[in-house]
C-alpha cells in the first residue's frame, strides 16, 4: 500500500513564549528540529503497514521553512522512502484550510491509497488541517484514531477511535481514506545507525508555488479562512479573597488583612516529659486498637 503522511516541524513546547505588541515574538523562541509528536507516530503506524503488506511506499511531505528538511530527514532514517518538501515565502502565515490547500495540491501528485496525519500540531493545536484535507483530497476521514487494522481483501480499514471520556469506538472505512491518529496509537521506532547514514544523503523533493502551479491568493495569509488579530499572554487566575471576621476589632482585622489571612496553625508535635510523651503514644495506639488495650 502506498502511504503518504503528512509532518510538521514544531516548535520546543518547553520554551518560553513572549507576547509583545499582539504578537508572539521569535525572540529567544526555540525551534526544535523535531517531527510533531502525533506525526512521528503517523509515520510509524504507515511504517507497520507496509512491513505487513510486504511491499508500497511510504512518502512524507511537509509544508515549512527549509529547516524543516532535517525533520523530513528523522522520518526518512526511520524508514520511510520519499520525502517532499513544500517551501515557498507565499505559504507563510496560512491557517489550516491554507496549509491543506497546498498540502492537497502537492499529494494529488503522488500515488496512494491511505494519507496518515497527527490528530493535532503541538504548536496550534487546532485540529482541522487533517478535516479540511480530506474533504479537498474526495475522500472519507476517521479522527483520532488510536488503533488500525487492515483488510487488503475488502479493502478496508479496522479502527479504534479515541472518543470524549476515554471512551473507544470501533469504525470500518473503506479504502482510500484519510486518518488523523492520536496519542497512544504506538511507541515509534528509535532511527538506526543505518537508516541515518541512508537519509542524509537521500534528495528530498521540493515544490514551490509555480511548481505546484498555484496563485498566491489561495495559500498562505492571503488565502486564510481565519486572521488573527491580537495575541495576548493569559490572565493571572486570582487568587482567593480575604475577608475578616466582621467580630474583629479594626486593628486586627488590618492585620489581617496585611498578613494575608494567614493565622498560626495548631502543632501536632508532642512536648513535655518524656514518660508522659510516651503515655500519650501508647494511649492513642490503643485506642487506634494497633496495639491490644
Amino acid at each position: 500500500m502506498n502511504i503518504v503522511v503528512c509532518v510538521k516541524q514544531v516548535p520546543d513546547v518547553e520554551s518560553r513564549v513572549v507576547v509583545e505588541k499582539g504578537e508572539i515574538s521569535i525572540q529567544g523562541l526555540i525551534v526544535s528540529d523535531v517531527i510533531n509528536p502525533q506525526d512521528l507516530m503517523a509515520i510509524e503506524e504507515a511504517l507497520r503497514i507496509k512491513e505487513v503488506d510486504g511491499e508500497g511506499q511510504v512518502t512524507l511531505v511537509s509544508l515549512g521553512t527549509p529547516r524543516a528538511e532535517e525533520a523530513l530527514r528523522k522520518g526518512l532514517a526511520m524508514g520511510a522512502d520519499e520525502a517532499m518538501l513544500l517551501c515557498d515565502l507565499a505559504f507563510e502565515g496560512g491557517d489550516s484550510y491554507a496549509t491543506a490547500v497546498v498540502l492537497a495540491k502537492a499529494i494529488s501528485t503522488i500515488p496512494h491509497e491511505l494519507v496518515l496525519c497527527g490528530q493535532r500540531a503541538d504548536d496550534t493545536q487546532s485540529g482541522q488541517a487533517g478535516v479540511y484535507l480530506a474533504k479537498m483530497l474526495g475522500v472519507p476521514v476517521v479522527r483520532g484514531v488510536v488503533k488500525v487494522e487492515e483488510n487488503l481483501v475488502e479493502r478496508k480499514l479496522k479502527l479504534q477511535r479515541k472518543l470524549e471520556k476515554g471512551d473507544r469506538e470501533v469504525v470500518e472505512c473503506p479504502i482510500p481514506a484519510l486518518l488523523t491518529v492520536e496519542t497512544g496509537l504506538n511507541s515509534p521506532r528509535n532511527p538506526t545507525i543505518k537508516g541515518v547514514l541512508r537519509a542524509k544523503n537521500k534528495e528530498i523533493t521540493r515544490r514551490d508555488l509555480q511548481q505546484l502551479q498555484m496563485s498566491a491568493e489561495e495559500v498562505g495569509a492571503a488565502g486564510s479562512k481565519i486572521k488573527v488579530t491580537h495575541i495576548s499572554p493569559p490572565k493571572p487566575k486570582m487568587k482567593g479573597l480575604f475577608v475578616p471576621d466582621s467580630k474583629m476589632s479594626s486593628f486586627d482585622k488590618m492585620r489581617a488583612i496585611m498578613e494575608g489571612g494567614i493565622t498560626q496553625k495548631k502543632s501536632d508535635f508532642l512536648e513535655g516529659d518524656p514518660k508522659d510523651i510516651a503515655a500519650q503514644i501508647i494511649r492513642f495506639l490503643r485506642e487506634q486498637k494497633i496495639i491490644p488495650g
